[in-house]
C-alpha cells in the first residue's frame, strides 16, 4: 500500500512538471515580406530568460545576425531586420528577402515562415 502511495506521488510530480515545463517553453515567431526592392523581416521570441539573444535570419540574400537584449523581469524580445532606414533595425540588402525565410534564435530552435512577396 505504502509503495503504491509512493510511486502515486512520484507520478503526479512528473505530470505536474512536465505540464510546466511546456507552459514556459520558448517560442518563435516570424513575419517577412519583400516588395520590389525592399526587404524585412521581424523576429518575435518569448519564454525566455534576460540577457542576450543571438538572431539569424537566412533567406535567399543570405544570413544576417543581430543582438536583441531582454531587461530582467521580461521575457521577450522583437528585432526588425530592414532594408530600409527604420531606426533599430538590422540593415539587410533590398533583395534579401526571397519566398522563404528562416529565423534562428541561438540556444532555443528555429522558425521557418513563407514570406509575402508583394510587386510593389
Amino acid at each position: 500500500m505504502k509503495g503504491t502511495r509512493i510511486f502515486a506521488i512520484l507520478g503526479c510530480s512528473m505530470f505536474l512538471t512536465s505540464m510546466a515545463a511546456d507552459a514556459f517553453a520558448a517560442e518563435i515567431r516570424l513575419k517577412c515580406e519583400q516588395r520590389g526592392n525592399r526587404s524585412r523581416a521581424t523576429v518575435q521570441a518569448k519564454g525566455l530568460g534576460a540577457g542576450d539573444s543571438t538572431v539569424k535570419l537566412t533567406s535567399a540574400g543570405g544570413e544576417a545576425n543581430g543582438t536583441a537584449n531582454i531587461p530582467a523581469g521580461q521575457d521577450s524580445f522583437g528585432l526588425d531586420f530592414d532594408s530600409g532606414t527604420e531606426a533599430g533595425a538590422v540593415r539587410i540588402p533590398g533583395t534579401f528577402i526571397g519566398t522563404t525565410a528562416t529565423a534562428q534564435v541561438v540556444g532555443i530552435g528555429e522558425q521557418t515562415a513563407t514570406c509575402t512577396v508583394r510587386s510593389r
